[in-house]
């Protein structure tokens, strides 16, 4: 049973981009590493607790306030138009 699905997802970026794409690498910035994110503390309370239960160690790639690095044609402003609260009607 194959169960490097990191190494299937690059496979499948690289069929999209075959045959006239880039060359790529075969590992990205994570290297096969399983990553984690916390958007709220409450979601890294989460993460460190099922750590704390796995007996996971970690290694942080990245801290708060790095900002971002993506690609210069990466889009990085939203296409949607910003709304304010929807608003219901009585019931």
């Amino acid at each position: 049973m194959n169960t490097d699905f990191y190494g299937a997802y690059r496979f499948a970026l690289s069929l999209a981009g075959s045959p006239d794409g880039v060359d790529m690498p075969e590992d990205g910035p994570t290297q096969g590493r399983m990553v984690t994110l916390a958007y709220t503390q409450g979601e890294q309370e989460i993460i460190d607790t099922a750590k704390k239960r796995m007996g996971v160690t970690t290694q942080h790639t990245l801290t708060k306030g790095e900002g971002s690095n993506e690609l210069p044609d990466v889009n990085t402003q939203s296409i949607t138009v910003a709304q304010g609260p929807v608003k219901r009607k009585n019931r």
